[in-house]
């Protein structure tokens, strides 16, 4: 799907390039836009919570958010966080106990998206 195809690495480049030059961000579209997208990949996550490529799109996107210099409304991501930490969470944690190499690199990035969501470590 086009919406996971989400550039974080070209998009900080540019965002750089713009503090270089002292141009103004149009902060309202960007917030916008950036919600948007996130939100998307927050019910990609939903409907499919124990994608590893999915929490790596979805944590990327949302830490692209948090390096802005504004803020971005986070709450659809949230909530999907919080329910995945109740839903899928426990799951992973019994296959990485047994050796379940994606599942303990699932947990480390849900545990980033966590951090980056401002969620307490559980």
């Amino acid at each position: 799907c086009e919406m996971t195809n989400l550039n974080v690495e070209r998009i900080q480049e540019l965002l750089a390039e713009a503090a270089r030059l002292d141009i103004a961000l149009d902060a309202p579209t960007i917030e916008y836009a950036l919600r948007r997208t996130i939100e998307r990949l927050a019910g990609f996550v939903s409907n499919s919570p124990g994608s590893l490529r999915l929490m790596e799109k979805l944590n990327g996107a949302v830490a692209l958010a948090r390096s802005l210099p504004f803020e971005v409304d986070l709450w659809t991501a949230q909530n999907v966080y919080y329910r995945t930490l109740r839903g899928v969470k426990p799951e992973m944690e019994r296959r990485a106990a047994d050796g379940g190499q994606s599942a303990a690199e699932w947990l480390n990035l849900f545990h980033q998206l966590g951090d980056n969501l401002s969620f307490g470590s559980e």
